[in-house]
């Protein structure tokens, strides 16, 4: 049984990113509170019933908060029901307030949240643009303290690629200095056509670099393609966990979102939370290239960070396809 659901319950967002993976058409699809409301009922109907090891719940999107009452409601109602169920947020933390998380404080050590930061302020804002003005990065950052100050656990992820790289030292003390977050995920950008193998081992091998020196401990969707060689590792969207898009569809994950890759769902009520089929499954976004960047990252490993050829509480808590 799927024991990992995440919901996409608009793919609308407050920002316009400079990489966005989402076409613009795609974005502008909002789905029904009832909807999300009866899928998550059924799911946990199903839960209770067959008692999966480590139920989730999650939200990404768009942005999740632009439907913060319907987010913290279900955050609420799954908690409530399922006492070893654990929810996550992927957001970009600009519509964070401690009025919205209030709801949330009696299960806050339950609710994790993962925020959006790619560097320092001026670095951030000139690639992650607020559609109202001002700075996205302030915002952010004014999200990730009311999250600290009522003791919700919050997390980082930054988007690696040949521009940011530079900015992951400032970034990195930032994080351990001002905010007491010691750990980072970052995510390669996926570009078309794709960064070479050695742009992106470079790219993390200096990620991990950095992330030491700095007492860091560093996760990211990268680790996921280390599953033949650490097989707790390997991503299992699709057999462990499905994304519910706006539109009612089953995905795989968020990148198969708006690219025909989607199963369509039937009545809520008769969702059973079985994998999806094979062909549907995460397996087409494996290749000779990531095999071959997974395998020097696993030299790396083995050469200088031997801690990380085993699975971390942070990969647990990031990726909920594992």
């Amino acid at each position: 049984m799927i024991s990992t659901l995440y919901l996409m319950p608009t793919q609308r967002c407050n920002c316009c990113c400079d990489y966005c993976y989402l076409d613009p058409a795609e974005k502008q699809k909002q789905g029904s509170d009832r909807y999300f409301t009866a899928v998550l009922e059924r799911f946990i109907q199903r839960l209770l019933e067959l008692r999966p090891r480590r139920p989730q719940l999650r939200f990404i999107g768009g942005e999740p908060y632009l439907k913060a009452e319907l987010v913290c409601r279900l955050t609420s109602r799954f908690l409530e029901q399922v006492p070893a169920g654990m929810t996550l947020v992927n957001t970009n933390g600009t519509l964070i307030t401690t009025g919205r998380l209030a709801s949330l404080t009696p299960v806050r050590d339950r609710v994790h949240h993962v925020v959006s930061l790619d560097g320092p302020a001026a670095f951030h804002d000139s690639r992650r643009h607020l559609l109202s003005g001002g700075s996205a990065f302030a915002r952010a950052l004014t999200g990730v303290e009311a999250l600290t100050r009522l003791g919700f656990p919050v997390h980082v992820n930054m988007v690696l690629d040949p521009d940011s790289v530079g900015q992951i030292e400032a970034l990195v003390r930032l994080l351990r200095d001002e905010l007491g977050i010691t750990a980072l995920a970052v995510s390669l950008l996926q570009t078309t056509p794709p960064l070479p193998v050695a742009t992106k081992l470079a790219l993390l091998t200096t990620a991990y670099r950095v992330a030491t020196r700095n007492g860091i401990t560093l996760s990211g969707h990268h680790r996921l393609l280390l599953g033949h060689r650490i097989p707790e590792l390997r991503c299992r969207a699709g057999e462990r966990s499905i994304l519910i898009s706006s539109d009612g569809q089953a995905n795989v994950c968020q990148r198969f979102v708006g690219r025909g890759r989607g199963v369509p769902l039937p009545d809520p009520e008769r969702i059973d939370f079985q994998p999806l089929p094979w062909r549907h499954r995460v397996a087409s976004c494996y290749g000779p290239s990531t095999r071959v960047l997974a395998d020097a990252l696993y030299r790396l490993y083995s050469r200088e960070y031997p801690a990380y050829l085993e699975v971390t509480a942070l990969d647990r808590v990031l990726y909920g396809t594992i």
